[in-house]
This record gives C-alpha cells, structure tokens and sequence, in this order.
C-alpha cells in the first residue's frame, strides 16, 4: 500500500505501520470512524479515519496539542498527541494518544458530580479560547483549509477565506440574497480578531481521567474564526453538556449575533 504520509510525531514503541492501520480500519469498517489500538489490551493509541477527518484537523490538533500540554498548568486542560497522521485512498487516517478515563457523558450521570464537571469543561473551554492564533492565520484550520462549523450547511464552509474581511463579505453576500421582508442586517467583523473555535462542545468530546486532569478530543470542527463564531456557539447552547456550562465561561456577546443566525439558516437554505 503506498500511503501519503503528512505528518509523523514522537516515536512511540507499538504503534502500527500505516499499511497495519488501514488494514485494521478496513477490518473495523467505516460504520464507524474509530478505534482503539491494540483492540483487544490496553490501548496505547486511538484511531480516527474516514468520515471527515482531514488532514486540517490533524494540523489543528497538533498546534493545539504543543501548546496545551507544554504551557497550560497541570490542572488546565489537555489535547491528545498526535502521532502519525495520513491519506490513502482517499481517506485521512490519525493516529493519536490514548487517553485513559471517561466521558463528561459518562460521569454526568451521576448527578452528584455534575457541578465539578460542569465547572472543569468550562475552565477547559476558556482555556480553549484563550489559545494563542498562529502567525499568518486565516479564517479556518491551522495552516488554511475549508471551516468546519455549524454555522454553515453540513457543517462544512462552501469555500476556504484568506482573510476575515472575505468571510465577512460573503456572509453579508448571503443575508442580501435572504433579505426575507427586506431586512438589511450585516454582520460587521471589522473590530474582531480571530480567536479558536471549539464549537462542538459536546459531553462525549471531554474526557476527565481518575485525577480529574481533562482533555478535549475531536478536532474537526475546530478553527481560527471571527469572535462572533464563538459568541454565537455559547449564545445558542445545545444538548446537555452547553446549557449547564455557558454561564460559566465569560465571553462578550457580539452584536453581529442576529445577522449571524439569520446568515446561517440561509447558507443551509441555499446552494451557496
């Protein structure tokens, strides 16, 4: 199998070659999109292929990753390493650390826990916010490449933006294409930075080990984006996890948040 590898981490005794990963994935299926290696002992790595990995979110991780874990406290949160990351096929294949320990999802039912975690996911998302942005970035992954956010439909950014000012351009491109009863909000980023978008915060996206060290996992729908993108993910909370924890993180509300909610229901309207 002759794979195109992207990136290579620290050396780690047992991890499997590329042609052993995407023989396990074959075997595995692409039902699913993960699993643990070695499946049958104790795991030393976690697997993610297929689906929509891709190699944004690997180089996202892993800027993410060094600056966690060499400069965070050791109570503050941390992000999987990566260890080997590539294409074949068609598919983006990342091998990553194994983190031992649960789920916010599984440790919240039991509601006596609840505040501590609610409080520790939400010091990990400040955390997350307060990322510094790489020199040189652009609207969307480390390195450039599509945004993956809620905002837009599927997920997924119609098109990649080199600067703030382009994305701002088409988003008010199409709020004059929805001016539904002549409405003629804009959104204005003209006084926003970019800041690191972690919009799916989602309970099975957190895991706390025994020490209550936390980790934040799953990359892709991460990205540099605009301030009014993260305000919009605490100002619209969803699931369990979101609602419980939004009050607890201080962020400013941006003004931009109903021309943001109006653009949004027409890019996922719209074949833009």
């Amino acid at each position: 199998m002759c794979a195109k590898v992207e990136y290579v981490g620290r050396s780690v005794p047992g991890l499997p070659t590329t042609d052993e990963v995407i023989e396990l994935c074959r075997q595995n299926g692409f039902d699913t999109n993960v699993l643990k290696y070695p499946p049958n002992k104790s795991p030393i790595a976690y697997i993610k292929y297929g689906g929509r990995a891709n190699m944004g979110e690997v180089r996202t991780q892993h800027y993410v990753s060094n600056i966690l874990n060499e400069t965070t406290p050791a109570s503050g949160v941390k992000a999987p390493e990566v260890y080997l990351a590539f294409e074949y096929d068609d598919e983006t294949y990342i091998v990553m650390e194994y983190i031992h320990g649960q789920t916010a999802a599984e440790l919240l039912r039991d509601r006596s826990k609840r505040d501590w975690i609610y409080d520790l996911v939400a010091k990990a998302v400040t955390d997350l916010i307060e990322i510094p942005v790489p020199e040189d970035a652009r609207p969307g992954p480390v390195g450039g490449g599509y945004i993956h956010h809620w905002f837009f439909r599927d997920n997924d950014a119609p098109r990649e933006y080199a600067s703030i000012d382009e994305l701002q351009h088409h988003i008010n491109k199409m709020l004059v294409f929805g001016a539904f009863g002549g409405s003629k909000e804009k959104v204005d980023f003209s006084n926003e930075q970019l800041c690191f978008c972690y919009s799916d915060i989602w309970e099975h996206n957190f895991i706390i080990t025994e020490a209550r060290q936390i980790y934040v996992i799953d990359f892709g729908d991460a990205a540099f984006l605009p301030t009014s993108f993260m305000s919009l993910v605490l100002q619209n909370p969803k699931g369990l996890l979101l609602p419980n924890i939004s009050s607890r993180i201080s962020f400013p509300e941006s003004p931009n948040l109903n021309a943001m909610r109006r653009a949004s229901y027409v890019f996922k309207i719209a074949h833009n």
